[in-house]
């Protein structure tokens, strides 16, 4: 469900915006643009590429002179959607609540203005922009999964079923942020298939009891066989078309060696987790033995 108050705050700071930055326009205020070059058989063609979202940040103090400023940002801090909206694109999150807002603000209405040719509203565009800020509000619990990259892993197979609604696939079987595609850390070559943990998540435990089911695994793999396998630094939720939560998993460097699984081998560790979960724990024994056998 959307927060009516935050959309609401914002169109009509976006319906300001628009005014006041045409009448800048209007007054002789240039925006500045880019040349491109489109290279032809025989010659060059030029185009200019008006850069409307760089024109927003240079003059971000007359966005943050409107009247209706104050309770855009106010509405921001409220659903606590600066942060991640910001992270999402890469941005410095600054620590004080309001100027997260005021930042993500200005982030906004320069996206949603940029390679426009001007600065009129374009309603369907604004909600579509809407829309994507929406799905940033989102809290992680109430995804219906949590994906983390593995590092070090190589299998034969492009799936596997575990125990508890966990599985592994290969990333490029399932709709995944490019952040979790990504071979830097991961144990592996570019050219080498990256695989991806996926946990279900439930109302009650939500992302945390998905992290731990996902921490179990690595556990599991690790007392299954010898090797380099361990969890990405990041887990990852969908709360949107194309929009992601990232959570930090904590999870410790991996081992180098990487960590190969033949199909045979694929088989046997699930047996080998299906019996670890149905045995017995007296008095926390195999909990105990387990945390032992990470620590080491």
């Amino acid at each position: 469900m959307r927060d009516f108050l935050l959309n609401e705050s914002v169109k009509r700071l976006a319906t300001e915006a628009a005014t006041r930055f045409s009448s800048l326009v209007a007054m002789g205020e240039e925006i500045p643009f880019d040349v491109a070059v489109d290279a032809g058989e025989d010659s060059a063609f030029y185009s200019y590429v008006l850069m409307t979202g760089s024109y927003v940040l240079e003059h971000c103090e007359e966005l943050r002179a409107l009247p209706s400023f104050p309770a855009a940002r106010e509405a921001a801090v409220e659903a606590g959607v600066a942060a991640p909206y910001l992270e999402a694109r890469g941005e410095t999150v600054p620590a004080d609540p309001a100027a997260r807002a005021e930042l993500m603000l200005t982030t906004f209405f320069a996206s949603l203005w940029e390679g426009a040719a001007g600065f009129s509203l374009d309603r369907e565009r604004l909600e579509t922009a809407l829309a994507t800020l929406d799905a940033e509000s989102r809290d992680a619990d109430e995804a219906e999964v949590l994906i983390v990259p593995l590092v070090g892993l190589r299998m034969s197979i492009p799936r596997l079923q575990l125990p508890h609604g966990v599985r592994v696939v290969r990333a490029d079987s399932i709709e995944a942020p490019v952040e979790a595609m990504r071979s830097e850390g991961m144990g592996r070559a570019a050219w080498e298939p990256q695989y991806l943990a996926v946990a279900d998540q439930d109302a009650d435990g939500g992302a945390e009891t998905a992290l731990q089911q996902l921490r179990e695994l690595i556990s599991v793999m690790r007392i299954f066989k010898g090797g380099g396998i361990g969890l990405g630094p990041y887990a990852f939720a969908p709360t949107g078309e194309g929009c992601w939560r990232r959570i930090a998993t904590g999870a410790p460097a991996t081992r180098p060696g990487g960590y190969r699984l033949g199909e045979a081998e694929a088989e046997e560790l699930v047996d080998f987790a299906a019996a670890l979960e149905a045995r017995p724990d007296p008095d926390n024994a195999l909990t105990w033995a387990v945390g032992r056998f990470e620590m080491a």
